[in-house]
């Protein structure tokens, strides 16, 4: 009987033994697998930082643009209306001229016609008598 608790006792002191080591290793493990989570948690942290400051970026380049097109269109529009306002001022000196042109070409045609019925008129009376 002697034999077999000694055996018994071996075997658990062996059994004591095997979880030992495995409670090591497995401390061992976990050890190693915790380091490993803080490590990619700070990755993580990183990456989501440099996340929140390429948004930022990505919404100044935005207004930027927004700005930027909001210039170029109230560049446009100005240079729309100067040119515009060039045309107008073009077409009512056109006007005017086209206008005086044909006052004047009024003014010798009348002119002309009432030279003509003066010599017409002296004529006639030059004929009725």
């Amino acid at each position: 009987m002697k034999d077999e608790a000694e055996r018994r006792n071996d075997h658990l002191r062996r059994e004591i033994d095997l979880l030992s080591h495995d409670k090591n290793f497995l401390q061992r493990e976990n050890s190693s697998l915790n380091d490993q989570v803080s490590r990619l948690q700070d990755k993580l942290d990183r990456a989501e930082a440099g996340l929140l400051e390429s948004k930022k970026q990505a919404d100044k380049y935005m207004d930027r643009v927004l700005h930027a097109n909001d210039e170029i269109k109230h560049k446009f529009d100005d240079k729309y209306a100067k040119e515009l306002q060039e045309m107008k001022d073009r077409y009512n000196k056109d006007l005017e001229l086209v206008k005086s042109n044909l006052i004047e070409v009024y003014q010798t045609k009348t002119l002309h016609l009432t030279e003509r019925k003066d010599e017409l008129e002296l004529r006639n009376a030059k004929l009725e008598k």
